[in-house]
């Protein structure tokens, strides 16, 4: 839920750096960020794993951010995704706020989904640098991928949902992944404990 007043920008930022913890902003109104659990945490710790260990050999190309940067397009909006990759140079300029990610990751909650699924991602889809949007379930095994096809002057979102062991490409980065890799050892569904279990 918003705080009940308008904000400014520099309203938003003297908020964000004397308070304890994070918002994000919209058009005015300021939004406390909510409260991750474990399986939120494991779910992006996984998937900022996989995308490294597949870059490595491109480490100075990208920057990969876990929740601990902002993007903005300038005025209109400022937010912390959960996950997400730029290799534009000119996001070196700032180490607090970016405005030109490759990829976007949420990883969505009953009490955020329809925010990240829609305003959120109306915002995100103004960067023309925003290749690829994921957004990923946190109580099921599913994700769905929003892709940026361009065509001449005609562009569209491409939206592919993923579910069981069917494996997933980012295209925007060039890195393939099951999403047994993604959701393991998450509290409702961890692969080691089901191996075992089959077993005895």
């Amino acid at each position: 839920m918003a705080i009940p007043t308008g904000f400014s920008i520099q309203d938003y930022l003297l908020l964000e750096s004397s308070s304890h913890r994070r918002h994000e902003y919209r058009g005015g109104m300021v939004y406390p960020i909510q409260l991750e659990n474990d399986d939120h945490r494991r779910i992006r710790s996984n998937l900022s794993y996989l995308i490294a260990t597949n870059l490595q050999r491109r480490a100075r190309e990208f920057q990969l951010f876990t929740g601990d940067a902002r993007i903005s397009d300038g005025d209109s909006f400022l937010y912390y995704p959960d996950l997400f990759v730029t290799v534009d140079v000119r996001d070196v300029e700032d180490s607090n706020t970016k405005c030109y990610p490759k990829l976007i990751v949420e990883v969505v909650s009953p009490a955020t989904e329809l925010f990240d699924r829609s305003p959120k991602f109306e915002d995100y889809r103004q960067l023309n640098s925003l290749e690829e949007y994921l957004l990923i379930d946190r109580d099921t095994r599913q994700v769905e991928r929003r892709h940026r096809i361009k065509e001449g002057n005609w562009q569209r979102w491409d939206i592919e949902t993923y579910q069981d062991e069917k494996n997933m490409m980012l295209s925007s980065l060039g890195v393939k992944m099951s999403l047994e890799e993604l959701y393991r050892g998450v509290s409702w569904s961890d692969p080691f404990r089901d191996d075992i279990e089959s077993k005895i």
